[in-house]
C-alpha cells in the first residue's frame, strides 16, 4: 500500500480548471482497482492518494502521469491565457481603428456638405449669369435688328439724294 501525497504548484484557479480531468483520472485508477481512497488536504494546498499495487515503480509511473497531465493541462491554460490576452489586444486595436474610423467618416460627411453648399451656391450664380448672358444675347439681337434697318434707310436714303440730285441738276440758280 501506498500514501501518494499531491502538493499543489499552481493557483487554485488553474486547479479547478482541469479539475473535470482529474477527477476523470481518479476514476480510472479506481475502476482498475490502483486507487482505493483520495481527498483534498485542508487547508487546499493538495490531496492525498492512498493505492496499492505490485511495485513502487508502478506507483511513480502513475504520479508521472498524473503530473505530466496537469503540466499539460497547465501549459494548456497558460497558452489560451495568451490568446486571450492577444484577442483583447486585438479587439482594442480593432476598436480604436473603428473609432478612428467613425471620425474620418464625420469629418468626410462634414465636408461632403460644405461642398453640396458650395455647390448650391455656384449653380445659383450659374443660373444668375445665364439669365445676365439671355439679356444681353437679346439686346444684341435687337440691336443687330437696328443697325440692319438703319443700313436698309441709309440706302434708301442714298437713293432719295441721288434722285434729288439728278432732279436739281436741271435748274439754274
Amino acid at each position: 500500500m501506498f500514501v501518494i501525497e499531491l502538493i499543489y504548484r499552481a493557483s487554485l484557479a488553474d486547479i479547478d480548471a482541469s479539475m473535470a480531468s482529474h477527477v476523470k483520472f481518479l476514476n480510472k485508477h479506481y475502476a482498475a482497482g490502483t486507487f482505493l481512497v483520495s481527498g483534498r488536504k485542508i487547508p487546499r494546498e493538495g490531496g492525498i492518494i492512498v493505492a496499492v499495487g505490485e511495485s513502487r515503480q508502478q506507483i511513480e509511473a502513475i504520479v508521472k502521469t498524473i503530473q505530466a497531465d496537469t503540466q499539460d493541462a497547465v501549459a494548456a491554460m497558460e497558452k489560451s491565457t495568451v490568446g486571450v490576452v492577444e484577442g483583447t489586444k486585438l479587439s482594442d486595436a480593432a476598436g480604436q481603428a473603428l473609432t478612428e474610423i467613425q471620425k474620418v467618416s464625420r469629418d468626410l460627411a462634414d465636408l461632403i456638405s460644405r461642398i453640396s453648399a458650395q455647390t448650391q451656391m455656384q449653380s445659383t450664380s450659374v443660373t444668375d449669369v445665364t439669365r445676365g448672358m439671355q439679356g444681353i444675347l437679346k439686346i444684341t439681337e435687337e440691336t443687330t435688328e437696328g443697325t440692319k434697318q438703319t443700313n436698309v434707310s441709309i440706302g434708301q436714303l442714298t437713293k432719295l439724294a441721288a434722285e434729288l440730285r439728278s432732279s436739281v441738276a436741271g435748274f439754274k440758280v
